[in-house]
């Protein structure tokens, strides 16, 4: 979607030198090419704050895991050949690891080699937060067919409970570190799997001890905000892990929180003031194990000025390490977007570089916003860096506490390819090779504001509401040539959804050799929208709880279409689902079945409920909010026996009903993101979910005749952004990048197209 700017020609004048590239020699007046990426394809079933990897194994193009409140979904996604030479890009039927028992986080990571002979994958360990009993543990689960089905869940993954915000990174093949935040203690807790995520060991089961050292927890005690973990394959340890008797290697993690013991001290009295915006996490922390995660040590890589009240956890610290062993650490205080480098095993730190162009100063850009940083590295020295970037706000909206934009915001996906990003200035500052840069990858994927005040924003609180249906963080992974893949939040077409999408690099810089990626021709699936926003879904996709046990459930919940209509006479919407058999009684010991329709209404996000209880005379009906409240009256349904379809029917007037009102429903009124899941067994403690599907963007509108909703193909674009940043370059001599042209100050490649949060 990247388009060179209009300038371009008259920059590439200004160039130095241009070097021959992998390729091919660059002329005078040509620019190096910017990175393009294929057009996002959202994702069945939804989710937001996606988590996205690569397996080694080369048998799948991308694994992708998204919470949606209630169990968190997985992709699997596979490339297929043409014989024209192009691929097609191709999402396999949703899957709910957790059998709806996570969803308020959820997290994976892919082994280093295959598991076992037997298999020919990677194995994929998954882990979401409870949501059945609020931070009290974790559901895991484990596939070791390339993420075609799952182990079944262990609903109880650690021995600590009153935990949070997990992370997950593999060390070879069946060893699986599992680190969250234990809210009691204030710790960073590891477990650690020998069987590849199907069980876990703390290695705190008092929570007192983990990633934060006894020198550091002091300065962070109670306010610290926890980041990802990850595995320094070129540096073996020389020992075996006691557990999996795998090598070990070095790992490093990261964290967030106050500079100092009194600075922590001063959060904490602050955390009791009313109003105060400043949450003191301003230094950001790398750990380092040697030791299979026992022990770990902590250095400081950055620290605010301590008057500028910056706070670096908007949202998560991310830690990297490259093919060559250099470490990196990535943050953003939600206008800038920077880096420190490491090559000496995170002893010492560079001076951070400023990654986006925009909000140089000590003053952020008028309706600018940079948030949600994540970054890959790749060969020594090549760093692929992503975040979400804000424009076109009002005056003032890029100054609103932890809720940047405002009604008039873009949002879009910005890219940043960097070589030599070891390198440093004089000042002992990172100095990378801007290789390829664009403020738009993708085209707009949310418009308003991006709400980083935890749940306050899902609350009608002064200073504190707003729209956090993007939730906390997205991610990018390489593959084995070097492309980029992202996955994203993308809710544009249906504003308040929570609704997760997949876009690859299709032209740049391998981030594997340095080489120019030769331009690839991908193919999505094409959308195609009808007036009643239909959708089908593959029979036998169900989950069905224990393999070769034929539950009457599954079928019997396995979802086969769903579609919305609008009753005039009646003056109702009614949102529909058929299954495979809903004839079948529950299981052994069940009482019933669940049938839940999320979707967006006003940029308001609602789930429509039917149950049907054995134990009953009765079926009910009605309407709940994100947070899994009931909202308003009650609704009118039927569950169908005989057609296998269930119906949950909303007055026109539903919504104007509610204490914060809506709109009385009409010609022109947009249903969008609709997602259905089934569930059955509503009567026990764990509520497994038997099929999630979804409409993959296409709306309903009331009164439409012809097919509505926007395509892939038809990406919105926003107008190039304004960059006056001198961009340093240099020609690297050899190694990865060798070859790229050397820009002068003012030439740089730019792009047009335009929940959980911080609890530490």
């Amino acid at each position: 979607m990247a388009r060179r700017n209009a300038t371009l020609a008259t920059l590439a004048a200004a160039a130095l030198m241009m070097g021959a590239g992998a390729t091919a020699a660059f002329s005078a007046t040509t620019a190096p090419p910017a990175a393009t990426f294929t057009a996002p394809m959202v994702l069945a079933g939804g989710g937001a704050e996606p988590s996205i990897r690569v397996p080694k194994d080369g048998l799948s193009a991308a694994y992708v895991s998204a919470p949606t409140g209630l169990g968190s979904n997985f992709w699997r996604i596979t490339e297929q050949k043409n014989a024209d030479g192009s691929s097609s890009l191709i999402q396999g039927p949703v899957q709910q690891p957790d059998l709806g028992t996570g969803g308020g986080d959820s997290e994976i990571s892919v082994g280093n080699a295959r598991y076992a002979e037997a298999s020919p994958c990677d194995a994929i360990s998954y882990s979401g937060l409870h949501n059945i009993d609020l931070l009290n543990n974790f559901t895991v689960a484990r596939s070791t067919d390339c993420g075609k089905t799952f182990s079944l869940l262990n609903p109880y993954g650690t021995q600590n409970t009153l935990t949070d915000r997990q992370w997950q990174a593999f060390d070879g093949a069946h060893t699986n570190f599992l680190i969250f935040h234990k809210v009691d203690t204030s710790q960073i807790v590891v477990s650690e799997s020998p069987d590849a995520g199907n069980t876990y060991v703390s290695l705190s089961p008092d929570g007192a001890h983990g990633i934060i050292d006894p020198t550091t927890l002091p300065s962070v005690a109670n306010t610290n905000q926890v980041g990802n973990i990850v595995t320094d394959y070129s540096h073996p340890t020389g020992a075996n892990n006691l557990l999996s008797m795998e090598p070990t290697h070095v790992m490093y993690a990261t964290f967030g929180g106050p500079r100092d013991p009194a600075d922590n001290a001063q959060a904490q009295a602050d955390a009791n003031v009313p109003g105060t915006n400043y949450n003191h996490v301003d230094t950001i922390y790398v750990a380092k194990s040697s030791d299979g995660g026992v022990t770990w040590t902590d250095t400081k890589v950055f620290s605010t000025d301590p008057g500028s009240k910056r706070e670096l956890n908007l949202l998560f610290p991310v830690v990297e390490v490259d093919k060559a062993g250099n470490v990196y650490s990535l943050w953003s205080d939600g206008y800038k977007i920077q880096y420190a480098v490491s090559t000496d095993g995170a002893k010492t730190w560079s001076k951070p570089y400023q990654v986006n162009t925009d909000n140089r100063g000590t003053k952020p850009d008028v309706g600018k916003g940079n948030l949600f940083p994540w970054m890959a590295a790749g060969a020594d020295g090549m760093l692929d860096v992503v975040w979400y970037h804000g424009q076109g706000g009002a005056p003032g909206s890029e100054l609103n506490y932890r809720n940047q934009g405002d009604k008039s915001t873009h949002w879009t996906v910005a890219f940043a390819q960097l070589g030599k990003a070891t390198a440093k200035s004089a000042a002992g500052a990172a100095a990378p090779t801007v290789l390829s840069y664009s403020n738009a990858v993708t085209p707009i994927m949310h418009t308003g504001t991006i709400c980083n005040n935890g749940t306050f924003c899902d609350l009608p609180v002064p200073g504190s509401s707003g729209d956090r249906s993007l939730l906390d963080f997205f991610q990018v992974a390489i593959d084995g040539a070097g492309r980029a893949n992202i996955a994203l939040a993308d809710n544009e077409a249906s504003p308040g959804s929570n609704i997760t999408a997949y876009t690859r690099q299709t032209s740049g810089y391998s981030l594997t050799s340095g080489a120019r990626l030769a331009p690839a021709r991908v193919t999505l699936p094409k959308l195609v929208c009808t007036a009643d926003a239909a959708f089908t879904d593959p029979s036998g996709d169900a989950t069905q709880v224990v393999a070769d046990t034929p539950l009457p459930s599954a079928p019997a919940l396995d979802i086969t279409k769903g579609y919305v209509t609008y009753d005039a006479a009646k003056k109702v919407v009614v949102f529909h689902t058929k299954v495979l058999d809903l004839k079948q009684d529950p299981p052994a010991g069940g009482t019933g079945e669940e049938i839940e329709f999320t979707f967006t209404y006003a940029g308001v996000a609602y789930t429509a409920i039917g149950e049907h209880d054995a134990s009953s005379p009765t079926d009910s009906f009605h309407m709940e909010s994100p947070l899994r409240t009931t909202v308003g009256g009650a609704l009118t349904g039927s569950f169908d026996k005989a057609a296998s379809e269930v119906r949950v029917a909303v007055p026109a007037t539903f919504f104007a009903g509610l204490a914060k009102k809506g709109p009385v429903v009409g010609n022109g009124s947009k249903f969008a993101g609709l997602t259905i899941t089934t569930r059955r067994d509503i009567a026990s403690a764990i509520v497994p979910n038997a099929d999630t599907a979804g409409s993959l963007g296409c709306p309903f509108v009331v009164g439409a005749k012809a097919a509505t909703g926007p395509t892939p193909t038809t990406p919105k674009t926003v107008p190039a952004p304004v960059d006056n940043r001198p961009v340093p370059g240099r020609l690297p001599a050899t190694g990865p990048g060798a070859g790229l042209p050397f820009l002068a100050a003012g030439l740089l490649v730019l792009g047009v197209g335009v929940r959980r949060a911080a609890r530490g």
